[in-house]
């Protein structure tokens, strides 16, 4: 006959567990007579006497109804020679985890509990692998099997696996909250999939992850790592979780990561207020505080904190056709180490689409604040901060489709060396530099692509700069700038004419010089106005109206546009000779470079009194 022991300390136990709309039992919810405690059964914990056998046999008294596995208070540790297998729905509790812990013996080469039951909850538990005493790193503090469901580790102290401190793979309705997870040889938190199986909603909610000494590669929490072919995970949570580590050049250690299988067969996921830093050394180019990989879709990462690692945010490799990766960075705050380490937010699937918008970041101290490698990109509203000599801001690398709007940059100085904004790569296309601020660095933008087409930077501002841009007037061919203060380039100041009191047509004149390297279509517009009438009768613009006076960029044949074009006005003829008479209209002409774009205006009067006339025209566009 089996005995059970009722202990006052129950009366402390959690409360059920909720898991999205699940509920995972918890020792205060279950009857007393479903209780069974580990001492009852002889398990007397002191630290050394391994009680594998009487721990195991409270373990399988548990009916498939299901029951709560207890350890009470004890002198000492539980010490397990052997894995603990949980096989039916159990609730696995203690006092507290400073008032009971199990821990694995030397060389017993075991997980501690391996679990093969759904409905299965740890609470206030210490789980100590003691990994470093084992004879391989493929154990791990808890072990649950696949494809599990309505899973709960909350409130444990899991520690020094030689593998992970806690592994999953394809589980479903799972939540793991409020541990804290450390020393783990591998990773601390481990989800992987298995092939052709589906899971979904699995939350990892403010947990303490830290670690201090690393020999291998190291993820604070794996999220999801899609190994299994055609498998597929959705509604994945981490969210208000801290991950404190050392940095060692030699290895790859990451703060959180989700990584897909290539198919987009990753979504829903959400990577939001954890803070993660590196809390010494210097991490190998690997090294990520939130990484995404390999074909992720509709994930959000937001308002998290990274501090001190080699890259802050990197979303990357999605490297097979048909994979995407989609989502958002918004409003996280990434700290790097004086400039010296990478990408504050690093965007890298130059070979296959990525459809990302990166929006109210504030980015400071690293070498290149937002390098941006995948196609069909925004970056809106980030603000961004140079600490050092000879960094960058935002890098378009090789790609095309991207709108970078509305950020704020600024560095140390006038001569640190900093960029604002630049190209790079062979070819960048279809790319807009919109309203951004830029101030108190050496350049604002660097064209450094090897070939540009629709490039286009338009009604930016320049603090404190050497330069707005490198290359003087002399911009690369397919950049267009648009009404940048301080502009250098296609579409200048001067390329405009503002009349009034004019008495007279206005024979051919210089509008604007078109550039060695501006070749292309230049859309000039114009408005015009009787502001004071004549005696008898006038034309506005006279017999032959507005013209432009240009030399054609496919025959190199000087064009005048055709007398009096047809604009909007207030009367067909313009001979309406009141101050309301007025007109105005666009042409587009197609210019070649190194020639002068002129323009004329015509002119009728008769009486004693002139008709006085007023015209406005500028360059409006150029499209290379």
């Amino acid at each position: 006959m089996i005995a059970f022991a009722l202990v006052s300390a129950l009366t402390a136990l959690p409360a059920r567990a909720q898991n999205g709309n699940q509920e995972i039992p918890s020792a205060a919810s279950v009857a007393a007579s479903t209780v069974f405690n580990v001492a009852s059964y002889g398990a007397v914990c002191d630290g050394s006497t391994d009680f594998t056998s009487q721990i195991q046999a409270a373990a399988n008294a548990i009916p498939s109804a299901g029951g709560t596995l207890y350890f009470p208070k004890s002198s000492g540790v539980c010490v397990v020679s052997n894995s603990i297998t949980i096989a039916n729905p159990t609730t696995i509790t203690a006092d507290g985890p400073a008032a009971t812990g199990i821990k694995l013996a030397n060389a017993a080469n075991h997980d501690v509990f391996s679990v093969t039951s759904s409905n299965v909850g740890f609470y206030n538990l210490t789980i100590n692998a003691n990994g470093s005493n084992q004879g391989s790193a493929s154990y791990d503090g808890i072990k649950f099997a696949t494809g599990l469901s309505n899973l709960v580790v909350q409130s444990c102290a899991i520690q020094n696996a030689a593998k992970d401190n806690i592994y999953m793979i394809s589980d479903s309705h799972v939540l793991v909250a409020q541990n804290t997870l450390t020393g783990g040889g591998n990773d601390q938190f481990n989800y992987e999939t298995t092939a052709s199986v589906a899971s979904t909603d699995i939350k990892v909610i403010n947990n303490t992850v830290d670690s201090t000494a690393l020999t291998t590669s190291f993820v604070g929490i794996y999220a999801v790592d899609a190994i299994g072919a055609s498998s597929t995970v959705t509604d994945v949570t981490v969210s208000g979780n801290t991950i404190h580590f050392p940095l060692t050049a030699a290895n790859e250690t990451d703060g959180i990561v989700v990584n897909g299988n290539t198919n987009g067969s990753v979504s829903r996921i959400i990577i939001e207020s954890n803070n993660i830093a590196a809390t010494s050394g210097s991490g190998s180019t690997a090294s990520n505080g939130i990484e995404v990989a390999k074909g992720v879709d509709d994930f959000t990462v937001s308002h998290n904190t990274v501090s001190l690692m080699f890259q802050g945010i990197l979303v990357q490799n999605c490297n097979t056709a048909g994979c995407t990766d989609s989502g958002s960075v918004t409003g996280n705050t990434l700290i790097g180490s004086s400039g010296s380490q990478g990408g504050g937010i690093y965007l890298n699937d130059l070979a296959h689409t990525q459809r990302v918008s990166v929006t109210g970041n504030t980015i400071i101290g690293w070498h290149t604040a937002l390098i941006i490698n995948s196609a069909n990109t925004t970056a809106t509203g980030n603000a961004i901060a140079l600490t050092s000599a000879n960094n960058f801001g935002i890098q378009v690398a090789g790609v095309s489709n991207v709108d970078v709007a509305g950020n704020y940059l600024t560095g140390t100085g006038t001569g640190d060396g900093n960029w604002g904004m630049f190209t790079s790569g062979t070819t960048v296309s279809d790319v807009s530099f919109r309203q951004n601020q830029v101030a108190n660095l050496n350049f604002g933008f660097v064209w450094s692509a090897t070939t540009h087409t629709r490039v286009v930077a338009a009604g930016n501002s320049f603090g404190a700069l050497s330069s707005p841009y490198t290359l003087g007037s002399a911009l690369p061919a397919g950049v267009t700038v648009i009404d940048d203060s301080g502009a250098l380039g296609a579409i200048a100041s001067q390329a405009a004419v503002n009349l009034t009191a004019q008495t007279a047509a206005k024979a051919s004149t210089l509008l604007y010089a078109v550039p060695a390297n501006g070749q292309g279509h230049y859309k000039i517009c114009f408005d015009a106005k009787v502001t004071t009438a004549a005696t008898t009768s006038s034309t506005l613009g006279g017999a032959n109206n507005f013209q432009l006076i240009y030399t054609d960029a496919d025959d190199s044949v000087s064009v005048t546009t055709p007398a009096a074009p047809v604009f909007d006005s207030t009367s067909a003829a313009l001979t309406g000779n009141t101050t309301q008479t007025q007109e105005s209209g666009c042409l587009t002409v197609n210019a070649k470079a190194s020639t002068n774009i002129n323009y004329s205006f015509g002119y009728t009067s008769s009486g004693a009194t002139a008709m006085a006339y007023a015209l406005h025209a500028r360059v409006a566009e150029f499209l290379p």
